[in-house]
């Protein structure tokens, strides 16, 4: 708090790297009050900050309505037939399901429930319609045309 250092302080310091916040006050008691007040409102603001990311449904879904963790992919083989998959990652596992051998709705439902399986996460009404708007960045197929 106190700046540029203990032994001689010139005045009062609030910095944050993470809320992006550098403010000085004078030294002075109003100065003090003044500083510990705006380390409360950005401590505050941290912590919610953080329970907001904790959310499941911020640990599901991007800003743009997508799953976060899964890719729809075309895998090329040499050796064996190449197939339409869903790649998915979450919590440090990864895992593949393939649409080839079932319809689409039946692949993206296990994909689904693997994330929400893999985060621990239960399936709320807002989660499946966040889910079933979320369909359509996976619909279309990225097999190539050769």
């Amino acid at each position: 708090m106190l700046h540029p250092n203990k032994t001689e302080p010139q005045r009062y310091r609030v910095w944050d790297r993470e809320m992006n916040i550098q403010r000085y006050f004078p030294l002075t008691k109003v100065g003090k009050q003044a500083a510990y007040e705006l380390d409360s409102k950005v401590s505050a603001a941290k912590n919610a900050k953080i329970l907001i990311s904790q959310l499941g449904i911020n640990k599901l879904f991007a800003q743009n309505g997508s799953v976060i963790g899964l890719k729809r992919k075309y895998r090329i083989r040499k050796d064996r037939a190449s197939y339409e998959c869903f790649c998915l990652y979450a919590c440090g596992k990864q895992t593949e399901f393939v649409i080839n051998s079932q319809n689409f709705e039946n692949a993206f439902n296990k994909s689904v429930n693997w994330l929400l399986d893999k985060h621990g996460i239960a399936a709320t009404f807002e989660i499946k319609q966040m889910f079933r708007k979320a369909k359509r960045f996976y619909w279309n197929s990225v097999k190539p045309n050769h």
